[in-house]
């Protein structure tokens, strides 16, 4: 450890067996901060921790995938400010997880991101899918601007579509099936909520079969009436698609953060 915060971790397997894990390393809350790595051999040892980041000053909100045996990781970058000034949806790869290329910068501007809009993105994803055409890159992530979750997907993890809509929601979870499907659930509101649990909050699931390309219509999966809230929430999903199961965890609870896990 190098940094003297260190949260968000993330982790992928490479085809060698090594585990590549990314976080958020900090010093100070506002500091400049970037990421590190370490690798756990697939024979017990462990290299690392290493530091990397981009042209941006703060990194957070890491995720991590392996596509055609490279660990690919995504972040929000940002420099600073309320709200954060001149963001970016970084991308990088690495063969062994230590040793990372150039970053790039992924987010459509055009379409999410106008005018370099302060705070016009959150909440990063990544994710290897399988379509007919074989495996793709998506990245996810979070557009103030369309207000809503965007995908963009690669076929060569170089180049990608523009960004398409997902759900109406911000934080979530995205998870491939042994199919290669991806599917993705967040909690959304059609109304003004109150953030901390509320009714009117759904927990939606939809899915894509074309390795990103498309995302059918959204399928409300939450029990009703359950209180939902927006914030300190991650909900989680898990899809057996041989058994055509699936799995949802979920906080629930009244305004005053007495919330229970539901599944």
């Amino acid at each position: 450890k190098t940094s003297r915060y260190s949260f968000e971790p993330m982790a992928t397997l490479l085809p060698s067996g090594d585990l590549v894990i990314v976080y958020t390393a900090m010093n100070a809350v506002m500091e400049p901060n970037g990421l590190e790595t370490v690798v756990v051999r697939a024979g017990g040892a462990v290299e690392g921790p290493r530091p990397f980041g981009s042209d941006r000053k703060r990194h957070f909100d890491p995720w991590i995938t392996t596509f055609r045996g490279e660990a690919v990781v995504t972040w929000l970058g940002h420099d600073g400010g309320i709200p954060d000034r001149h963001m970016a949806v970084g991308l990088s790869r690495s063969k062994d997880g230590l040793a990372w290329s150039e970053p790039v910068d992924v987010l459509d501007g055009a379409q999410d991101c106008p005018g370099d809009m302060p705070g016009c993105v959150d909440k990063p994803m990544i994710a290897t899918a399988k379509g007919k055409a074989g495996e793709s890159l998506v990245v996810f992530y979070y557009s103030e601007a369309t207000e809503g979750l965007r995908a963009r997907s690669s076929a060569d993890g170089t180049a990608f579509a523009p960004s398409i809509p997902v759900l109406a929601g911000a934080y979530g979870d995205v998870f491939v099936d042994e199919e290669g499907a991806l599917h993705v659930a967040m909690p959304t509101a059609p109304r003004k909520i109150d953030r901390f649990g509320d009714p009117a909050t759904v927990l939606e699931l939809t899915s894509s079969r074309d390795g990103g390309k498309t995302f059918g219509s959204a399928e409300g999966i939450s029990s009703e009436g359950d209180s939902i809230p927006f914030y300190f929430s991650n909900a989680q999903i898990a899809v057996d698609s041989k058994r055509k199961r699936r799995f949802a965890a979920y906080p629930s609870g009244p305004p005053d953060g007495r919330w229970s896990i539901v599944l």
